[in-house]
């Protein structure tokens, strides 16, 4: 709604870059910068959670998600000192004995290769 409101008001179509950009601007992280925060500072936006839980959320993953396991090797190899590399569904120590564990099934939050991994560190 915000964005077809601007086009109107503004007279854009959808090819319009202006309209890309807003959409790119709503979605901006920054809190100085992205149009979502500042709709919020002008209370056009109804929250659905508070900042203290998203704070959390970006250092506690869901428990029943691989977010968990993503987040155990990442913490266990931080705590060892390895070096590793890890995205949405692998696992992997830099090290070329080890093997990279795939993980495809984003809600199974527990996997004896990655556990097996982590022991051996």
């Amino acid at each position: 709604q915000l964005i077809e409101n601007y086009m109107n008001r503004h007279r854009l179509t959808w090819r319009d870059p202006k309209v890309s950009l807003l959409d790119l601007q709503y979605h901006d992280i920054r809190p100085d910068k992205g149009v979502y925060y500042r709709l919020v500072a002008n209370d056009h936006v109804d929250r659905i959670t508070d900042d203290e839980t998203i704070e959390q959320a970006k250092h506690v993953p869901p428990q029943t998600t691989r977010a968990r396991l993503r987040g155990e090797f990442i913490r266990q190899a931080n705590l060892k000192g390895k070096d590793y590399r890890v995205d949405w569904v692998y696992l992997k120590l830099n090290d070329p004995e080890r093997e990279t564990i795939l993980c495809k099934d984003p809600f199974q939050s527990h996997d004896e290769r990655v556990e097996r991994l982590i022991r051996s560190f």
